[in-house]
């Protein structure tokens, strides 16, 4: 009975260490999508003075919610295209999001930090990879 309770109590830190991780890095990625991304398009329009930093703020908004919203098919491949995540089991479902997050969010933090172009989508589709390749 014991031995069981201690396994049911280290899986239970495993998923609570997982969703405190994830939850983490998911708003910091957040922060460091929108820092890449919407920067792109911002600076060539501000630095061109075509619009207002107001405007271009606005726009960059818009822009980032609307492509949320109808980004389904990229969601899709990113869930299902690339490993069937109905393949593994909770623990290691959370192992490779949990991982993708970390690596995504230093990588697109340090590939800004030194200025380097970087593509959000690409980083995510092949940190999917590498970590569906891992947990095999």
């Amino acid at each position: 009975m014991i031995p069981l309770l201690a396994e049911a109590a280290v899986a239970g830190s495993f998923l609570y260490g997982c969703l405190v991780l994830g939850v983490g890095m998911l708003l910091w990625d957040t922060v460091e999508v929108g820092r890449n991304d919407a920067v792109n398009l911002t600076n060539a329009v501000y630095g061109a003075r075509i619009l207002s930093r107001r405007v271009v703020v606005a726009v960059a908004g818009v822009g980032v919610v609307l492509g949320a919203t109808f980004a389904s098919g990229v969601i899709e491949t990113a869930r299902k295209g690339i490993f069937d995540p109905t393949m593994l089991t909770l623990e290691q479902a959370l192992a490779v999001y949990a991982s993708v997050y970390l690596v995504d969010t230093i990588l697109l933090y340090s590939y800004s930090a030194y200025g380097m172009p970087v593509s959000t989508t690409a980083c995510l589709v092949f940190e999917l990879l590498g970590a569906s390749f891992a947990i095999r």
